[in-house]
């Protein structure tokens, strides 16, 4: 099913609250998906550049560093007629999967928020969030800093 909610956390809540009994929620939910599309840089003008100071801030203000690129150096779309100067061409998903497992649906019978499900679930390692899964997306060089902070949040510590 779908719903419309801004992380994969938030689905198990918006289910409480309209009105879905704790209890069938906790026990009939096995996994919640929330995507987002980024867009790819486009091949044809593909290239590593080494950052300027506003993309270095953006990495920075994401804990993101240099020394996890290859060569220090960032892909970029330089544009060029195939993507029409955009730098960039086709989309693709990022994601953030969790699956409800036993504490989890032990938070969903206290009626914890999204929030406290969301850190739990990350603190132990079974969430990756939306941006997390973009600033990978980034390092891999498929999009870049610019497309993953338009579409996500910040993660809440």
């Amino acid at each position: 099913s779908t719903l419309h909610t801004n992380d994969a956390a938030s689905a198990v809540t918006r289910m409480l609250d309209i009105g879905v009994e704790p209890y069938l929620v906790a026990t009939s939910v096995l996994l919640c998906v929330a995507q987002r599309l980024v867009r790819v840089i486009c091949p044809k003008c593909k290239e590593m550049v080494e950052p300027d100071v506003e993309m270095l801030a953006k990495l920075h203000s994401v804990d993101l560093e240099l020394d996890q690129f290859p060569d220090r150096r960032v892909a970029h779309g330089r544009g060029c007629d195939y993507c029409f100067e955009s730098g960039y061409v086709d989309r693709t998903a990022i994601y953030e999967m969790l699956p409800v497992d036993e504490p989890v649906r032990v938070r969903v019978m206290e009626r914890a928020g999204a929030s406290v499900i969301k850190r739990e679930s990350v603190e132990r390692g079974i969430l990756r969030t939306l941006r997390m899964d973009g600033l990978q997306k980034v390092r891999d060089g498929v999009t870049t800093i610019d497309e993953v902070l338009r579409v996500t949040t910040k993660d809440e510590a």
